[in-house]
């Protein structure tokens, strides 16, 4: 859970950087989920 804006392209990279899979932001109410799945 974030409240800034920046993750919505921050996550994506560091997933892609790190091997995970980045699956969805959902937006709610000043705030950002990330749903990550860990592979490694």
């Amino acid at each position: 859970i974030s409240d800034d804006e920046g993750i919505k392209e921050d996550m994506p990279a560091w997933c892609k950087r790190t091997g995970n899979e980045f699956l969805r932001i959902e937006e709610g109410e000043g705030e950002y989920r990330v749903y990550v799945r860990k592979l490694k």
